[in-house]
């Protein structure tokens, strides 16, 4: 490992024990701290922000290598000092599903410190019991893939409807799979296009490739080569377009 390399992964583990520091704490009253406008700030901006920029690394698929960027580059820019964190996270974890979350995918990639299914489905089942779309999005997938618990499809499809009722784009994507390939459902091809197609719009690609695919086929909807087209046109730029097409006729 170069000495880049070491320093990245220094600052990976210190950021996950600023973050489990919580987790050993109790109860008991602390000393207020002397910026209260500092505080504050990170209440409002401190989980939801970095855990909008891990949920867009890791859409459309996980990407270790962006993630460890994301969280690097976000505390340097920040420079939390660990007496912000315990605090903001004391005070955050039993009414807020993003710590939850933000925990849950440090442990489902590895970031900051091992792998750990068990604990990735614990804190996405507390970020889901919360009402998170994205941690019931998460948890849908834990059930699919066997992620700390023991596979049930039925359970999966619950969990990504209610994501999906929520409005989350993956969440949608992933139902739409369900009802396209009968898993935990019943096989509804118009269903499944319809949530395709609303995960496209939001922007998810792997939801746009489908629909053009549908488009093309006459899968769900009507056989439209024009609108196969067009939605090409609208969602990929022109650089990416080969990529794209490729993709769709392979």
């Amino acid at each position: 490992m170069n000495n880049l390399a070491s320093q990245k992964e220094n600052k990976l583990k210190k950021f996950y024990k600023l973050l489990t520091q919580k987790l050993k704490f109790h109860d008991r009253s602390s000393a207020k701290s002397k910026n209260n406008d500092e505080i504050a700030t990170l209440k409002s901006t401190f989980f939801p922000e970095l855990l909008t920029e891990m949920r867009n690394v890791i859409d459309p698929g996980p990407r270790d290598e962006h993630l460890f960027s994301c969280i690097e580059d976000w505390c340097n820019s920040h420079d939390i000092t660990k007496k912000q964190m315990i605090q903001h996270a004391r005070e955050l974890v039993k009414t807020n599903s993003e710590y939850a979350c933000l925990l849950g995918l440090c442990y489902h990639y590895g970031v900051g410190t091992s792998r750990n299914y068990k604990k990735t489905f614990k804190y996405y089942s507390k970020a889901a019991d919360f009402g998170d779309r994205f941690g019931m999005n998460q948890l849908g997938w834990c059930f699919r893939k066997q992620l700390g618990t023991k596979q049930n499809l039925a359970l999966s499809t619950l969990w990504y409807q209610r994501s999906a009722s929520l409005g989350d784009p993956t969440g949608q994507c992933n139902l739409a799979f369900c009802f396209y390939d009968g898993d935990g459902t019943k096989v509804d091809k118009y269903i499944s296009y319809k949530l395709f197609e609303k995960s496209a719009i939001a922007g998810i690609d792997t939801s746009q490739q489908k629909v053009v695919k549908l488009y093309l086929h006459g899968i769900g909807t009507e056989r439209d080569i024009h609108k196969a087209i067009k939605c090409c046109r609208e969602w990929m730029k022109a650089s990416d377009l080969r990529a794209f097409c490729q993709h769709i006729f392979r």
